[in-house]
């Protein structure tokens, strides 16, 4: 359809619809919404007229009031006074106040007296009985009703309608009871009706109540029984009930359909305008649309019809509208111009490739077109080639032999014949293709020169032949892969490697024959490997026998991208090395278990796993006891092999396989770990402890030794492998302060003390340095001659707040740390210038015992400096006592007999303190120059008591010090039983608390000059 066609019929179709639409929203909208609107004010006027009767009945009610609340009319019905009648009963009051009936009945509704107006005699008259029945039937009804005064409404006399109004009868001041029934009427007559149109502008007429159809007036919403209608009027019939429910009287109004009238005509006009003018509307459009557009866009298609090549003149237009179709035209000319480059590119790029191209007509033969390329490899002009037939000319095959068109055979990258203009023939690869070409098939003929090619193939073969010989006598294991794993060449040491012959491998097996976790190490290769890559790496090779092998690979990629070439070298002794460093690393020799780094490394990582969820774990520490003793006693061999059989025991009681490690010299450790892992470590520290009692078999000698055991609890004695070792540590060192063979489980309390100990440690460090001690001195007493014999100093550790640290927290720790060395130095320094001050108190010379520890004994210079010490004050000798313990002699007993020695041949005298208490031994008596020995404290305690037999061992001791010509003091006297059980037992020289306490240098001082003023009698 054309554009000009097109247009006209749109426009037509539509207008048309539009006049449809209208017409249907005329009378389905428009025009009854009118009607609707016409029926509403219709319905709207008939209950005014309803209305208007109803204020009629009120009106007439208000005057039947004030006749019935009237004292003359209540005084007429008690009396019955015909002056009463006479006088307002009359045709002028009627006519007045438009009553046109009137009756009188008492509370028994007998009829008193009635009367109705007569117009067209000017007088009254009496009632029909007709009439008065009906007005009785009402007064009954406001009888029957007590709760009513008034009644109003319509009622029928004598074939009439009538409103009527009915009221019950009393005083002005209505205070008296009812005594009578006052009933008013007023006639609805025509000038009635005619009243009511002039007052509410309506033409009403009355109708006969007969044609009222009662049900359907009952059932209607307004009291409207009918609605008719015509094309100017609407009729409505109103229906007006009585009292007793019958339609009284029919009243018809008329109401005209002016508007609906008026809004048709103006539709109609307006519709008839609308399609004059849309008729002038399309026509001007036509016209216009021809002129300005189709005249145009047929002028563009005869020029573009008219095109015949690129190069023809480009389309112009017969004016210069700057509209969309002048910008179409300018498109076109741009779009012919891209066409033309286009060609040209194309050209031009066919004449630049290195590929011949020719075009043949598949039905003919005949060439239509040839590139540079093609031309040059023809080596004759275009004009000679193109329209020349190509059988016998370019192709060397007869007409009718075409394998294209005649033998229907694909070429596609075939190695094929070109003859040349020099009839010389060359070898070609080409590919030819069907294409179309202005409607038509044409054959594209694609080919290159491979002259080249095949010689340089023929350098290759013999190339490939020397290369061989290279690659079969490398000396090292090589093979040749392709990108699929097959094994394309293998030489002589690469076979012998795996113990196949060659021609079992070639183009036979592939790698994953041989190598392990090939698809991790060479199948991903080709895909990720670029050109003339190059990697190394450690895999393992498997022999023809099943041997697995360690072997460093050489991978490189050839140029081509197609193969790898694959070196092997066999690796298996040096990955061996290797292992058994790493073994090395990370455990013990000896015993097989992992070393203390090892261990932590573990113990690390599960704590990590641990903590991602609710694990435990648990840390044992066994450490064996006197162990040492073992080494010294057989030796350190005999040592090892008892570790080794130590670690066999531990093995053989685990079934969880926990972590063992080996973490010093006699020292074992295990990791357990799950919700139960204490309980696991309390049972395994039980079974050690029992396993480690029984009786160890080495080199025929028979060993027995027992072990502390340390547990510590993830995550409640520590969060990291140090801290649980350490804590481990601790429970461990109080399992041996315990007396050693005994497990403890960590507590807060052990780290508490540890740390209390390290403070106090701190803190005596700074106490050394800064001689925060002080002596305190407590007298020998000879208890015969109540005399003082001399006395032991005693150091004091005085803090800057003035408190004193008691001997037996920081001695132990002094001792341990060495830090006992100085004290010894200082209590030393310190009595030799404390005994100038002492001596002017007694007449013989006054001794001083001093306490000197193991550390300080076993320093090698230790004689010559406590000589020093002791000379350069001046003191002399035989007033200072070395007293030493029992544990001393432990220590290293024959340095200890040296330097006591020493001693006493300066002089010194020698105590032997705390006796019978440590190791005695007898051979220290008989080895050693002991000048006195000193009962210990806990035998003076218990000499009275009756559980153990001190008594007996303070007696020996003193028989044993006096066949030894040497003397004795007793420590810790405190009560005067003692005293004399001691005296009696002759031990006379007495120490403790009851002659006193120890004292500073001033206080001792004071007592020793006070004590023979002191009575000890009572």
């Amino acid at each position: 359809m054309r554009i000009n066609t097109f247009l006209s019929f749109s426009s037509i179709v539509v207008i048309s619809l539009f006049v449809a639409v209208s017409i249907f929203v005329s009378n389905f909208i428009i025009l009854d919404g009118i009607d609707n609107i016409e029926n509403d004010q219709t319905i709207d006027d008939a209950l005014k007229l309803k209305n208007y009767i109803n204020h009629c009945e009120k009106e007439l009610d208000k005057l039947t009031m004030d006749w019935a609340y009237w004292d003359d009319t209540y005084e007429y019905m008690n009396v019955k006074d015909e002056e009463f009648i006479l006088k307002n009963f009359e045709y002028s009051i009627f006519e007045q106040q438009q009553i046109s009936a009137a009756a009188i009945f008492d509370l028994d509704n007998k009829y008193i007296y009635g009367t109705k107006s007569a117009p067209q005699l000017s007088t009254m008259e009496k009632l029909s009985p007709s009439a008065i029945d009906s007005l009785k039937q009402l007064a009954a009804m406001l009888n029957d009703n007590s709760g009513l005064n008034t009644l109003e409404g319509v009622v029928q006399m004598d074939g009439l309608p009538y409103i009527f109004a009915v009221r019950k009868i009393t005083d002005t001041l209505m205070q008296k009871e009812y005594n009578g029934i006052l009933v008013f009427a007023k006639l609805i007559d025509n000038n009635f009706i005619n009243n009511i149109g002039d007052n509410l502008l309506l033409t009403i007429k009355p109708v006969s109540p007969l044609s009222i159809d009662r049900e359907l007036a009952e059932t209607s919403i307004v009291d409207i029984f009918r609605i008719k209608k015509s094309s100017e009027s609407i009729y409505v019939y109103v229906p007006i009930f009585d009292a007793f429910g019958d339609v009284a009287l029919g009243l018809q109004m008329q109401t005209n359909r002016t508007v609906m009238q008026f809004g048709k005509k103006i539709f109609f006009n307006s519709l008839l305008l609308f399609i004059a003018f849309s008729a002038i509307l399309i026509v001007a459009f036509m016209w216009t649309v021809r002129k300005r557009i189709l005249s145009r866009i047929i002028s563009l298609q005869s020029q573009l019809a008219g095109i015949k090549s690129l190069t023809d003149e480009k389309i112009k237009m017969n004016d210069n509208t700057a509209d969309e179709i002048h910008f179409l035209a300018n498109d076109i000319n741009k779009m012919l111009a891209h066409i033309e480059d286009n060609e040209l590119f194309l050209h031009q790029t066919i004449n630049a490739l290195h590929v011949g191209v020719v075009t043949i007509s598949p039905d003919t033969h005949t060439i239509l077109d040839v590139n540079d390329y093609a031309q040059n490899l023809i080596a004759l002009p275009k004009d000679e080639i193109i329209g020349k037939t190509c059988h016998n000319f370019i192709c060397p095959t007869e007409v009718g032999s075409c394998p294209i068109t005649d033998m229907h055979q694909t070429v596609n990258l075939s190695v094929r014949k070109l003859l040349t203009g020099k009839k010389e023939i060359k070898p070609v690869l080409k590919s030819v293709h069907t294409i179309q070409k202005n409607g038509h098939e044409v054959l594209l003929e694609t080919f290159i020169d491979i002259s080249n090619v095949e010689r340089l193939e023929q350098k290759l073969k013999e190339s490939a032949i020397k290369y061989k010989s290279l690659f079969m006598n490398t000396g090292v294991a090589t093979i040749v892969v392709n990108n699929g794993g097959k094994i394309c060449m293998a030489n002589s040491k690469f076979a012998a490697l795996v113990e196949r012959e060659i021609e079992d491998i070639e183009e036979k097996l592939y790698i994953h024959d041989f190598f392990v976790n090939t698809e991790n190490i060479f199948i991903t290769y080709p895909k990720s490997i670029k050109r003339n890559y190059t990697a190394e790496f450690e895999t393992k090779i498997s022999k023809h026998n099943g041997n697995v092998i360690d072997v460093h690979v050489s991978l490189a990629r050839t140029a081509d991208s197609s193969t790898f070439i694959i070196s092997v070298f066999d690796t298996s002794e040096r990955v061996q090395m290797e292992l058994d460093l790493e073994y090395r690393a990370t455990h013990d020799l000896l015993t097989g278990f992992c070393n203390k780094a090892f261990y932590k490394e573990k113990l690390t990582q599960m704590i990590g796993r641990a903590k991602s969820g609710d694990g435990v774990i648990a840390v044992l520490l066994m450490d064996l006891d006197r162990f040492k003793q073992v080494n010294d006693s057989f030796g350190h061999p005999a040592g090892d092999k008892l570790l080794q059989n130590v670690a066999e025991r531990l093995a053989s009681l685990v079934n969880n396989n926990p972590i063992i490690a080996r973490t010093g010299g006699d020292e074992f450790m295990f990791i357990l770990e799950g919700e139960d892992a204490a309980t696991q470590a309390e049972n395994l520290a039980k079974s050690i402890l029992l396993s480690a009692t029984q009786c160890f078999t080495v080199d025929n000698s028979q060993i027995y030794i027992t072990a502390s055991i340390g547990i510590s609890l993830f995550p409640g004695d520590g969060l990291s492998a140090d801290v649980l070792i350490k804590n481990a540590d601790l429970a461990m060192y109080r399992s041996k302060e315990r007396g050693k063979n005994a497990y403890t489980f960590f507590t807060k309390e052990l780290d508490d003390a540890v740390n209390a100990r390290f403070e106090l440690e701190t803190e005596l460090f700074a106490a050394i340095e800064d001689e925060n001690f002080e002596v305190f001195y407590q007298p020998k007493v000879d208890a015969t001659k109540n005399t003082i014999v001399g006395c032991e100093a005693l150091v004091r550790w005085k803090r800057a707040d003035g408190h004193y640290v008691s001997p037996v927290d920081f001695i132990s720790l002094a001792e341990e740390t060495g830090l006992i060395v100085g004290i010894d130095r200082f209590v030393l320094q310190t009595v030799c210038k404390d005994l100038k001050d002492f001596s002017p108190l007694f007449d013989a010379p006054h001794s001083v015992a001093v306490n000197i520890s193991a550390r300080s004994i076993a320093k090698e210079q230790f004689v010559e400096d406590f000589l020093k010490t002791v000379d350069s004050s001046g003191v002399p000798h035989e007033q200072i006592g070395v007293e030493i313990t029992e544990t001393i002699l432990m220590t290293d007993l024959e340095t200890s007999i040296d330097s006591i020695s020493r001693l006493n041949n300066h002089g010194f005298r020698i105590f032997l303190d705390d006796f019978g208490t440590g190791y005695s031994s007898l051979s220290y008596l008989h080895t050693m120059p002991i000048s006195c020995l000193k009962i210990d404290k806990k035998f003076v305690d218990d000499i009275f008591s009756q559980q153990n037999r001190s008594d007996k061992i303070v007696t020996t001791i003193i028989k044993l010090a006096s066949s030894l010509d040497v003397d004795v003091v007793a420590e810790g006297v405190e009560t005067r039983e003692q005293l004399e059980f001691l005296v009696k037992n002759r031990c006379n020289v007495i120490q403790g608390y009851f002659y006193s306490r120890p004292l500073p240098k001033k206080d001792y001082i004071e007592f020793c000059r006070n004590f023979n003023k002191t009575v000890f009698d009572s």
